[in-house]
């Protein structure tokens, strides 16, 4: 209500999973509001796997900012919520665009944002309108711990997908502990050389740069 509908207005289908939560108070609204609710089937997981990830990045982000300010109450989890989510659809890119341009047609104002140079000059006023020391200082935090995670996500998502991308296979010697995959040459019917799926090594008959390892 609070972080969609209230400005967004009311969906015309939600996705979500067969989980038993969904059936209560959540679908009873929903559907009293029009809203057709699709259940992803169980052999078909990637139906909602986007917003699976997306969910947990938000309570990564969530739990960092708790962590490092031991905020407690409703109030303070409504503006941690408010900066998460902010922090994800502002700074994310697709296509070159951030969710909510797709959505808006425009960056939404931040105002009190450091960051926003159209806004970056209000903060002075905006202080003097609140508490300084307690809801303006506080949600500045929020905002600052939840996108300074963000960056820091994304930073390591890109570093693992520049990495595979340029990944190679790691000559010996192995220790007890690495996850190796290795091939070997096609049998009878099969076409081309067969690699393994990721394998742990438990133990060695001789040396592991020879062959012969578990």
């Amino acid at each position: 209500m609070k972080g969609w509908v209230r400005w967004a207005g009311w969906p015309k289908y939600v996705s979500c999973d067969r989980g038993l939560h969904n059936r209560g108070t959540f679908g009873r609204t929903l559907s009293s509001k029009g809203v057709r609710v699709r259940n992803a089937a169980l052999e078909s997981p990637e139906h909602i796997g986007r917003t699976e990830r997306r969910g947990d990045l938000l309570k990564r982000i969530i739990k960092k900012i708790v962590t490092d300010t031991k905020a407690v109450g409703q109030e303070a989890m409504d503006m941690i919520l408010s900066e998460a989510l902010n922090a994800i659809n502002e700074m994310s890119r697709h296509g070159g665009f951030a969710p909510v341009q797709w959505v808006l047609s425009k960056m939404p104002r931040t105002p009190g944002t450091q960051g926003d140079e159209n806004e970056a000059h209000d903060i002075g006023t905006i202080q003097a309108h609140v508490d300084a020391p307690t809801a303006f200082a506080m949600q500045s935090k929020y905002r600052f711990i939840a996108r300074k995670s963000f960056i820091k996500w994304d930073c390591g998502e890109r570093m693992q997908r520049a990495t595979l991308r340029n990944a190679g296979p790691v000559p010996g010697p192995y220790r007890l502990g690495d996850i190796i995959s290795y091939c070997r040459e096609a049998r009878v019917g099969e076409s081309g050389i067969q690699w393994s799926i990721g394998s742990r090594i438990i133990g060695f008959e001789t040396s592991p740069d020879k062959p012969g390892a578990d």
